[in-house]
């Protein structure tokens, strides 16, 4: 039995189903260049793993479930790479009854930007705050921000676009350090 060309049709699927989830967030946030190169690849292997699989369907059931699985799992990958990536900003309102301003004073010494609202909640004054933040840094901001208050509510989005180009204020790893020398 041909375990090789199963192993690669599963191979196949993978890489286009993960790059059809890139080329998804591509679209989502306007980035039309690596929309159609992940487009452009994911297509092109795609018919690879589709040919191979209808020519034959009649004599290898595996190559079909090879096919399915190897779907299902580039599905998964995709996701996990795009969180590792953690392309683009979000925003996060933070509301606080005591400790908003506290908050505020420890993002801000901690490079990041952060606008202050005073308003009313359900038991009276509270502080709200609204920060735009790279996505690779919103764990840190959401981790200061329940060392301040525990208490407090938080409340992400994610941004499509914005006027302000977002920095991130931790250093870069990996190949992002490489590409932000260039």
């Amino acid at each position: 039995m041909d375990l090789i060309t199963p192993l690669l049709i599963f191979g196949a699927r993978l890489c286009d189903v993960s790059l059809g989830t890139l080329r998804t967030i591509a679209v989502v946030r306007g980035k039309t260049v690596n929309a159609w190169i992940f487009g452009l690849l994911e297509i092109l292997i795609w018919l690879m793993a589709i040919s191979r699989v209808l020519t034959t369907l009649q004599t290898n059931v595996l190559n079909l479930v090879a096919y399915a699985i190897g779907f299902a799992t580039g599905n998964v990958v995709g996701i996990m790479i795009e969180r590792r990536l953690a392309m683009g900003n979000e925003v996060i309102r933070v509301i606080s009854r005591s400790k908003g301003a506290e908050i505020a004073r420890v993002l801000r010494k901690m490079g990041q930007g952060v606008t202050e609202f005073e308003g009313k909640g359900k038991d009276g004054p509270v502080t709200m705050l609204y920060i735009i933040a790279a996505r690779t840094d919103v764990p840190e901001v959401l981790k200061r921000t329940r060392e301040v208050d525990p208490e407090c509510i938080t409340i992400l989005a994610d941004v499509k676009t914005t006027s302000l180009r977002i920095r991130s204020f931790t250093a870069p790893t990996g190949w992002r350090a490489v590409v932000k020398k260039k």
